[in-house]
């Protein structure tokens, strides 16, 4: 049976000089909504959600924690399949707020002049002296009024390196046209990032999430 649902958040980048020393995993903006679906590592998650009610991970229940984060799934008396599943984490907007778009910005919002987006042809300098990016999520508020919230200030899930592609397990929902998604595994989607850039370092990682169970 299931009990739990365990996680770790990614360190925090850091808001000012004194805050340097810190590893921070807390977070201010958003949330990660977290279910159980079916699977095998052959082909990834299926449709089939297996908790009635989604676990949602608040700033609040971060707060200040440091280490793994538990959620507590027993009251659903959930048995854990013959074949396993899958955590799937999926990020979420604040309360009464749609995601609209990831916006990378030349210069931080001030309330006085419209964001500008960045545009690699027009910011890239030929002498290799690039333009700083600032990289926000635009929401839309339940009236209609859009916002920019910093990246940063969202959950990100903590990950570790493997030593070997059969040692990861890990599986990424990405893009492949226009408001089509699907899954795929991250040695897969490693595979294709080395392939795109040959000279960089890339790793395959497993998400940490892990499940809590007790045998009948």
């Amino acid at each position: 049976m299931v009990r739990a649902v365990r996680l770790r958040l990614g360190s925090r980048l850091p808001e000012g000089f004194a805050d340097l020393p810190k590893h921070r995993r807390n977070f201010s903006e958003g949330g990660l909504r977290i279910q159980l679906c079916s699977g095998t590592l052959a082909t990834g998650p299926m449709e089939q959600q297996l908790l009635t009610n989604p676990l949602l991970l608040t700033p609040a229940a971060a707060e200040n924690r440091t280490g793994w984060l538990r959620l507590d799934v027993a009251a659903q008396h959930l048995v854990l399949p013959a074949q396993g599943c899958f955590v799937i984490a999926e990020g979420t907007a604040g309360p009464q707020e749609t995601f609209v778009r990831r916006r990378s910005l030349v210069r931080p919002p001030d309330g006085q002049q419209p964001p500008e987006d960045f545009l690699f042809s027009k910011h890239d300098r030929p002498t290799g002296k690039g333009t700083r990016v600032f990289r926000y999520e635009e929401l839309q508020q339940a009236d209609g009024t859009l916002r920019l919230a910093a990246t940063n200030l969202f959950p990100a899930l903590a990950y570790l390196v493997v030593a070997a592609p059969s040692a990861c397990h890990s599986w990424l929902r990405v893009s492949t046209g226009k408001q089509t998604q699907i899954w795929r595994a991250v040695t897969e989607q490693q595979a294709s990032t080395r392939q795109h850039l040959p000279d960089s370092t890339i790793y395959d990682y497993n998400y940490e999430l892990e499940l809590e169970v007790e045998e009948l």
